[in-house]
C-alpha cells in the first residue's frame, strides 16, 4: 500500500479501532453486482455505465477508468458526529475498497486492480468526505497519483488485491498484510 503523509497520521489515530462490516446500500449493492468488462478492457463494479473510451494509450485508459469508477462513501449516518468522523468514515471507505478488490480475486487480471481511498482532511473534511476510485494498473501509475505528497489536504492511499490480508479481519489492522 502507498500513502502520502496525511494517511499515513490518519491510519495511525485508526490503528486498531474496530471494523462496523456493514456498508451503506449503495456501497454494497456496488459490491454485490461485481465486476464488469467494458470497451478496451476497462473494469467497473457494479452497474453498467460506459462513457465514451479513449482511444489513446494506458494513462488515459487509467485515467478514464478512475473517473469511470468513482465512489462516493456515503456517511450521512457520521457526520452527526464530527469527533469520530474521520475514523469511521476512512474505515467505511477502506472496507468498501477491500470488499471490491476481494471480488476481483477471480478476474484473470485482479491482481492490476488497485483502488484509491481518498478522505479529506482539511477543516471542510465533513462536507468532501471519502471517494474510492478503482483503476487496473496499465504499467507504471497513472501520473496523478505519481507523487501523493502534493495532495496536502486529501488523506490518500493506493492499494490492490496483493495488499490485503484475509476477509476475516475485525480491525483495519488485519485488513492489510504487515
Amino acid at each position: 500500500m502507498i500513502t502520502n503523509t496525511q494517511m499515513k497520521d490518519l491510519l495511525s489515530e485508526v490503528h486498531g479501532a474496530g471494523l462496523d462490516k456493514s456498508l451503506p446500500e449503495d456501497l454494497q449493492e456496488t459490491v454485490d453486482t461485481g465486476w464488469k468488462r467494458g470497451p478496451r478492457g476497462l473494469l467497473s463494479p457494479g452497474e453498467e455505465h460506459w462513457n465514451p473510451v479513449p482511444t489513446a494509450g494506458p494513462q488515459e485508459l487509467m485515467c478514464a477508468e478512475i473517473d469511470l469508477n468513482d465512489f462516493r462513501v456515503d456517511d450521512d449516518d457520521l457526520v452527526a458526529e464530527p469527533g469520530t468522523y474521520l475514523e469511521k468514515v476512512t474505515l467505511r471507505a477502506f472496507l468498501f475498497a477491500g470488499k471490491c478488490l476481494e471480488r476481483a480475486r477471480t478476474l484473470e487480471e485482479g491482481h492490476d486492480l488497485h483502488a484509491v481511498v481518498c478522505t479529506s482532511v482539511d477543516e471542510d473534511f465533513l462536507t468532501h468526505g471519502s471517494t474510492v476510485r478503482f483503476f487496473l494498473r496499465r504499467g507504471e501509475l497513472p501520473a496523478r497519483y505519481e507523487d501523493l505528497e502534493r495532495f496536502a489536504i486529501e488523506a490518500i492511499a493506493l492499494l490492490g488485491l496483493n495488499d490485503l490480508s484475509n476477509t476475516s479481519y475485525r480491525t483495519l489492522d488485519e485488513l492489510f498484510r504487515p
